[in-house]
């Protein structure tokens, strides 16, 4: 996790290289990835590539009206702000909390 242009993207890549660690990429741009907007980097759409078709039922809550909202709110640059100065800030995200972690799980399984 990490801020825009803090060479996230990097460390990602040169991790996702190793053996034992396997990289997702910007979560963020999931849900656009799960509406068909943007296809997986392989080419594929998420539904039929190799590896996200493994992950197909954790992935439908990232579609979610619900789950969109709440990633706004959380995963913009002004909520670290927010995260720092207002204890309750990240309260009642209970929909964004658990979709990422059924999909950690899943991924960790698998």
């Amino acid at each position: 996790m990490g801020a825009g242009r803090s060479g996230t993207t990097a460390l990602a890549a040169f991790l996702g290289g190793a053996k034992n660690v396997n990289s997702l990429g910007e979560l963020h741009q999931l849900p656009e990835h799960v509406s068909g907007a943007c296809a997986c980097s392989c080419g594929a759409s998420l539904a039929t590539c190799l590896y996200w078709s493994r992950h197909h039922d954790e992935l439908l809550v990232f579609s979610t009206r619900r789950y969109a909202e709440q990633a706004a709110s959380l995963e913009s640059h002004s909520a670290v702000w927010r995260y720092l100065t207002n204890k309750k800030f990240a309260r009642n995200v209970e929909p964004y909390q658990l979709a990422n972690f059924r999909l950690l799980k899943s991924v960790s399984q698998n």
